[in-house]
């Protein structure tokens, strides 16, 4: 049981370090023309958070693209099919197995220290700044605000090319002037930090309250085709909850708007995994 475990783990952590991290932002040209790519693959997204802003990203950030529609006030006929098409088929599962944003967060949780639980009507708040945040502000004003704000895109974005800051080769003048940077970087900045902190003390707090990403595919996760069940004569042990990454109560909560599918909770031989229309 306990090798079992392990190589999921594993497989889980290449999958999120080759696929989430390392494929995904690539365009190591970038180096040299001092420009973020910007050819047909950033008419695409991937089923995660990733900022389309990171000097060596190849595909945008599904969030980014959402609120580019709801800016233009046009209807994304192609990323609902995207988001439609992923979520009946895996549902939450790509939080578990690609996001980049999670792996930090298993990571950070492992620094020794008193850990916190999170309050469950948190839960709710994804939903709020999907709503608010991706889709009705920017609607309103034209522009991206849960980009500015986003920790992730401050990490992989606004931290990068603020120390990297080079010579822009068309200008021939620095590609961020010091009067760009005001409070809403410094507030991006205060945003990442306290998730940073958190990510130490909690289990994947900003999976579990803050990402709409998760928001969205949360509302397919229990018709997807991937499900996962707890036996009826399960022992209540809670084996299975001191592996999940989402501190689920697996035996009442699996496959549950919160599960990211990520198989931790199936090392316990009372857990099963399967694909079922």
């Amino acid at each position: 049981m306990v090798l079992k475990k392990i190589s999921l783990k594993a497989w889980r952590r290449l999958s999120q370090t080759v696929v989430g991290l390392i494929l995904t932002n690539s365009y190591v040209q970038a180096i040299a023309t001092k420009m973020p790519y910007d050819g047909p693959l950033k008419g695409m997204c991937v089923p995660f958070l990733n900022c389309h802003a990171c000097p060596f990203a190849v595909f945008s950030c599904p969030i980014g693209m959402l609120q580019h529609f709801a800016a233009i006030h046009r209807f994304p006929f192609f990323l609902l099919g995207f988001f439609i098409t992923i979520g009946l088929v895996v549902g939450r599962a790509a939080c578990g197995w690609l996001c980049p944003f999670g792996l930090i967060q298993d990571w950070m949780y492992k620094i020794k220290t008193k850990k916190f639980g999170i309050p469950k009507f948190l839960n709710y708040v994804k939903y709020i700044i999907l709503v608010v945040l991706v889709l009705i502000i920017p609607y309103l004003t034209y522009e991206h605000w849960f980009s500015k704000l986003c920790p992730f895109g401050a990490l992989i974005a606004g931290i990068p090319w603020l120390a990297w800051n080079p010579v822009d080769p068309d200008f021939g003048s620095k590609i961020i002037d010091a009067d760009m940077i005001g409070w809403l970087y410094y507030l991006k900045m205060a945003i990442l930090a306290f998730f940073l902190v958190w990510f130490i003390f909690a289990k994947r707090p900003f999976c579990r309250i803050a990402c709409p990403m998760g928001a969205i595919w949360a509302l397919f996760n229990r018709v997807s085709l991937l499900k996962f069940k707890a036996a009826k004569d399960c022992p209540d042990c809670d084996q299975c909850t001191q592996y999940c990454p989402m501190e689920l109560k697996v035996k009442t909560e699996v496959d549950s708007e919160n599960c990211i599918k990520c198989f931790d909770c199936t090392a316990c031989k009372h857990v099963t995994a399967h694909f079922k229309l």
